[in-house]
Protein backbone atom coordinates (compact mmCIF):
# COMPACT_ATOMS: atom_id res chain seq x y z
CA UNK A 1 0.00 0.00 0.00
CA UNK A 2 1.18 3.53 -0.87
CA UNK A 3 0.25 6.71 0.43
CA UNK A 4 0.73 9.98 -1.64
CA UNK A 5 0.50 13.48 -0.25
CA UNK A 6 0.08 16.70 -2.48
CA UNK A 7 -0.72 20.48 -1.72
CA UNK A 8 -3.63 21.35 -3.11
CA UNK A 9 -5.98 24.39 -3.31
CA UNK A 10 -3.99 26.79 -3.70
CA UNK A 11 -1.49 25.70 -0.39
CA UNK A 12 -4.65 25.93 1.75
CA UNK A 13 -4.53 21.69 2.05
CA UNK A 14 -2.82 18.52 1.27
CA UNK A 15 -5.04 15.69 -0.39
CA UNK A 16 -3.83 12.20 0.31
CA UNK A 17 -3.88 9.04 -2.02
CA UNK A 18 -4.04 5.64 -1.00
CA UNK A 19 -3.34 2.76 -3.42
CA UNK A 20 -1.98 -0.93 -3.58
CA UNK A 21 -1.53 -0.59 -7.03
CA UNK A 22 -4.70 -2.47 -8.28
CA UNK A 23 -7.31 -0.76 -5.87
CA UNK A 24 -7.44 2.60 -4.77
CA UNK A 25 -9.37 3.56 -1.16
CA UNK A 26 -12.34 5.66 -1.64
CA UNK A 27 -13.00 9.01 0.77
CA UNK A 28 -13.16 8.31 4.47
CA UNK A 29 -16.77 8.19 5.74
CA UNK A 30 -17.22 10.55 8.79
CA UNK A 31 -19.63 9.14 11.58
CA UNK A 32 -21.84 10.22 15.05
CA UNK A 33 -19.97 7.77 17.54
CA UNK A 34 -20.95 7.03 21.19
CA UNK A 35 -18.14 9.01 23.38
CA UNK A 36 -18.21 6.05 25.48
CA UNK A 37 -17.22 3.61 22.67
CA UNK A 38 -13.55 3.07 21.88
CA UNK A 39 -12.18 4.53 18.42
CA UNK A 40 -11.70 2.57 15.65
CA UNK A 41 -8.52 3.25 13.29
CA UNK A 42 -9.26 4.66 9.98
CA UNK A 43 -6.15 2.90 8.70
CA UNK A 44 -3.30 1.55 9.58
CA UNK A 45 0.11 1.84 8.25
CA UNK A 46 3.54 -0.19 7.95
CA UNK A 47 6.40 1.56 9.59
CA UNK A 48 8.15 2.00 6.10
CA UNK A 49 4.07 2.90 4.96
CA UNK A 50 4.42 5.65 7.77
CA UNK A 51 7.68 7.11 6.96
CA UNK A 52 7.15 7.43 3.06
CA UNK A 53 3.48 9.33 4.29
CA UNK A 54 5.94 11.61 6.46
CA UNK A 55 8.57 11.98 3.48
CA UNK A 56 5.85 12.99 1.31
CA UNK A 57 4.28 15.54 3.88
CA UNK A 58 8.11 17.26 3.92
CA UNK A 59 8.09 17.51 0.33
CA UNK A 60 4.47 19.17 0.04
CA UNK A 61 6.30 21.98 2.91
CA UNK A 62 5.11 20.21 6.11
CA UNK A 63 7.44 20.39 9.55
CA UNK A 64 7.15 19.33 12.91
CA UNK A 65 5.90 21.74 15.13
CA UNK A 66 8.19 23.43 17.54
CA UNK A 67 9.37 22.37 20.60
CA UNK A 68 9.88 18.20 19.73
CA UNK A 69 11.61 16.37 16.67
CA UNK A 70 14.69 17.11 14.41
CA UNK A 71 13.54 20.08 13.18
CA UNK A 72 12.39 21.95 16.59
CA UNK A 73 15.51 20.75 17.83
CA UNK A 74 17.29 22.24 15.41
CA UNK A 75 15.91 25.68 15.31
CA UNK A 76 16.25 25.91 19.24
CA UNK A 77 19.90 24.77 18.17
CA UNK A 78 20.51 27.55 15.37
CA UNK A 79 18.66 30.11 18.39
CA UNK A 80 21.20 29.60 20.96
CA UNK A 81 24.14 29.71 18.47
CA UNK A 82 23.06 32.70 17.67
CA UNK A 83 23.16 34.31 21.11
CA UNK A 84 26.69 32.70 21.66
CA UNK A 85 27.62 34.35 19.15
CA UNK A 86 26.23 37.70 19.86
CA UNK A 87 27.90 37.46 23.05
CA UNK A 88 31.30 36.01 22.04
CA UNK A 89 31.62 38.67 18.70
CA UNK A 90 29.17 41.84 19.78
CA UNK A 91 29.71 41.57 23.32
CA UNK A 92 25.83 41.86 23.89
Amino acid sequence: MDIFAQVTNWGRGVELSITDGEYSASPFTMEKIDPAVILKPSCTLTIPQAQKLIDNLWDCGLRPSEGSGSAGSLKATQNHLADMQRLVFDGK
